[in-house]
């Protein structure tokens, strides 16, 4: 039991991962882990999109106890914007919907456990 447990929080990460996205990864681990024992459990992941030859990557938590948020940043680890749903966002007047307009996933970074 103890090996599916340990294997489980060490998710690989897809070698074209940008470091500043692996740093990220990380910090979002620790914050998971203090999410766990203050209570407050929440379900997170990374993914990349893409709108022709512009990346951008989306930081999602979805918490038991608030809403769920979400952080776009640009291929560079810059933040763009966040979404916070009723409480609003740094994009301007766009909503989530309307900001990722044209974006397709290209895939899933990475995902909680």
């Amino acid at each position: 039991i103890l090996i599916t447990v340990v294997s489980s929080c060490q998710q690989d990460l897809p070698k074209d991962t940008p470091k500043w996205l692996k740093e990220k990864i990380k910090e979002i681990k620790k914050d998971i882990k203090l999410d766990e024992r203050n209570g407050n459990p929440t379900y997170r992941w990374v993914a990349e999109y893409s709108k022709g030859s512009t990346i951008i990557y989306q930081y999602f938590v979805d918490a038991v106890n608030s809403p769920g948020t979400a952080e776009v940043f640009d291929a560079d680890g810059n933040e763009i914007c966040y979404f916070i749903p009723e409480l609003g966002s740094s994009c301007g007047s766009y909503t989530h919907t309307e900001f990722m307009h044209g974006f397709q996933k290209v895939r899933t970074i990475w995902i909680s456990k």
